[in-house]
């Protein structure tokens, strides 16, 4: 529960604080891959939606940062906790450790596939709309402009495919063959009194 409102925490503050004034990561998604986009003055131009966006020298740059500061390494890298020493070669592909909790047990997708998979337009719109697959912040990514989530998916797509697709989803209730990590809230009262009942 502790690294879930870690992930939130970050990422709200990510986008409430990231771009101030003039801030953009790349504008339209026409701007060429890791191209700069810095413009007259050091600014850059504003995300087409009008969010605060990260500024960067080219969008690859701005989309690592986010990668980063948006703590999309703790789920989706493997072996990323407890130092966060991994590779950049090896980042966000993906992690066979599964999250379980009352949804069941899910697994941190390998988003370098993904980004191989989909158009730059699929990964805006479902970073804008998406709301499920818990434990996965998306009421926070829902916030996030589209110029961060076009940088981000740049940032992805210049790192190449790795890897393989993480497990399907586990049901509540279903066997869990892989390896997994609880996100449950225990009451600490009641634990401790069914302990000293036995």
């Amino acid at each position: 529960m502790v690294r879930v409102l870690s992930v939130c925490t970050a990422l709200v503050v990510l986008v409430a604080c990231a771009g101030g004034t003039g801030g953009g990561a790349g504008g339209s998604g026409n701007a060429s891959e890791g191209a700069p986009a810095a413009q007259a003055g050091g600014w850059r131009q504003p995300s087409p939606d009008g969010r605060p966006a990260t500024a960067g020298n080219s969008d690859v740059e701005a989309g690592r940062y986010l990668a980063v500061a948006a703590l999309c390494n703790y789920c989706h890298t493997a072996n990323w906790q407890p130092k966060g020493d991994v590779p950049v070669e090896q980042w966000l592909a993906g992690n066979p450790v599964g999250w379980e909790g009352p949804w069941g047990v899910t697994f941190a997708s390998n988003l370098r596939l993904r980004a191989q998979e989909w158009t730059e337009d699929q990964w805006v719109q479902t970073l804008k709309t998406r709301k499920e697959r818990e434990p996965m912040p998306w009421s926070s990514v829902n916030q996030m402009s589209e110029s961060d989530a076009r940088a981000l998916y740049r940032f992805l797509k210049s790192l190449g495919p790795a890897g393989e697709h993480t497990p399907a989803p586990i049901g509540p209730g279903e066997p869990i063959p892989q390896s997994y990590t609880s996100m449950r809230v225990w009451d600490a009262n009641t634990t401790l009194q069914a302990v000293a009942n036995k």
